[in-house]
């Protein structure tokens, strides 16, 4: 049986790591642990590495996709497809700018108000000034994002953001 792998893009505060959170107690649905080049912070789950880590894995050919934001190095690893090969339907929170690198994927665009984002940005305490900076310009910058094949609002209700992502997802198998 063959899986799917779903591409989950969208700003900054966005809602991308919650949902993935709410969905990935079903069996058959799971995510993997990026690398990122970042300090460990409660309000994300990944592997933080240092850029020397970072780099040997890259040499090491360890990554299904990579790619810099906000000055941090990101790294999914091969791990996804192997899943998606065992019959899964992976989540993978990846960036806007690395969904044209891969084939037979879908994309799905995690939507909020700008308004929503801004505050959750600015709510979690993850970034320096300069970061949170940076990501609240990008809010304003990235409103039309044209290559998803869903877009699913997560505007109001994460119960309401849930059902339409497990409606795409479970109808897409």
């Amino acid at each position: 049986m063959i899986g799917k792998i779903f591409l989950i893009v969208g700003n900054s505060g966005s809602g991308k790591d919650s949902l993935i959170r709410e969905l990935i107690v079903h069996p058959s649905v799971c995510t993997v642990k990026r690398y990122i080049t970042r300090p460990k912070h409660d309000s994300e789950d990944f592997i933080s590495v240092s850029e020397n880590v970072f780099k040997k894995l890259l040499d090491q050919n360890v990554f299904f996709l990579n790619w810099t934001s906000y000055g941090f190095n990101y790294g999914v690893p091969r791990e996804a497809v192997a899943l998606a090969e065992k019959g899964f339907i992976v989540l993978i929170n990846v960036s806007r700018q690395v969904v044209n690198k891969v084939k037979k994927v879908n994309v799905i665009e995690i939507k909020a108000s700008e308004k929503i984002v801004k505050e959750r940005i600015i709510s979690r305490k993850r970034e320096d000034e300069k970061g949170l900076l940076e990501r609240l310009v990008r809010v304003s910058e990235m409103q039309n994002f044209s290559g998803a094949d869903f877009v699913v609002d997560n505007s109001k209700n994460l119960d309401c953001a849930v059902k339409a992502l497990k409606t795409i997802i479970f109808s897409k198998k």
